[in-house]
């Protein structure tokens, strides 16, 4: 419970800062090969950043997803558990209602998380 709880707060970091190269002012940058390099000596380097750049070289623009970001339900148990226990739990909390906020939208953050999920999970994914 608690690992999954700190995988959804990286995984909508991540989703969110490359929602921000598209959407800010880098918007010609090509995101994989940022993914690529942030993922060989950087701070971020990691698991899930491979995971993006393994989607990316798929689909650079993720065009065939839809921005839905389904949950396993585990995330949930943890935010229950933090309020049962007055705990702040902010980073998943808010993860959490991102991903039912996906639901609705068309973002580039919730179609990149619903990527790193197939990625390294097999998780399903929605396609256009």
């Amino acid at each position: 419970m608690v690992h999954n709880a700190i995988e959804y707060g990286m995984m909508q970091s991540i989703a969110e800062g490359f929602d921000l190269l598209k959407k800010g002012s880098y918007p010609h940058v090509d995101a994989k090969q940022v993914a690529h390099l942030w993922n060989h000596g950087t701070i971020v380097q990691s698991f899930l950043m491979e995971m993006v750049e393994n989607a990316l070289s798929k689909d650079g623009n993720l065009t065939a997803l839809q921005p839905f970001v389904a949950d396993s339900g585990e995330g949930k148990w943890a935010a229950v558990e933090a309020m049962d226990k007055s705990i702040p739990f902010v980073a998943n909390t808010y993860a959490l209602h991102a991903r039912y906020l996906s639901r609705d939208k068309d973002s580039f953050a919730f179609k990149l998380l619903a990527a790193m999920r197939n990625e390294f999970g097999g998780h399903e994914v929605k396609k256009r």
